[in-house]
């Protein structure tokens, strides 16, 4: 991962411990018997909704690089069989399939993780 890309996922992480702690504040506050303000109700539906952007902008993300992964996994078996690896090519183009069926599932949003066994 590039140092761009490496701060953008710490900002966004950041971002989502700070929305986090926002919430359970708010939690904690009704818990202990606090009323609900229109203000609470509203920041409870900006976070929800920004929630939502967020995980769809990060299910993008993880397609995109999901295909470009089965691309790179696809040409390295091309490489081997022409190399003479029929058994590597083939764990190759095995790590393409799953690459591709996460990718899918990214953008349907039925994924906790990826087809290859990451989170």
């Amino acid at each position: 991962m590039d140092e761009a890309r490496a701060s953008e996922a710490r900002r966004r992480g950041s971002l989502a411990a700070e929305r986090t702690g926002e919430l359970a504040a708010l939690r904690l506050r009704l818990a202990a018997g606090g009323d609900l303000t229109e203000d609470d109700l509203a920041l409870a539906t900006r976070r929800a909704e920004e929630s939502r952007r967020l995980a769809a902008d990060a299910r993008a993300r993880a397609a995109s690089a999901h295909c470009h992964a089965a691309q790179a996994h696809d040409a390295a078996a091309a490489v081997l069989e022409a190399a003479g690896s029929p058994a590597r090519a083939a764990e190759h183009r095995t790590a393409s399939r799953a690459d591709l069926e996460a990718e899918l599932a990214d953008e349907d949003g039925t994924t906790d993780g990826d087809a290859d066994g990451h989170s």
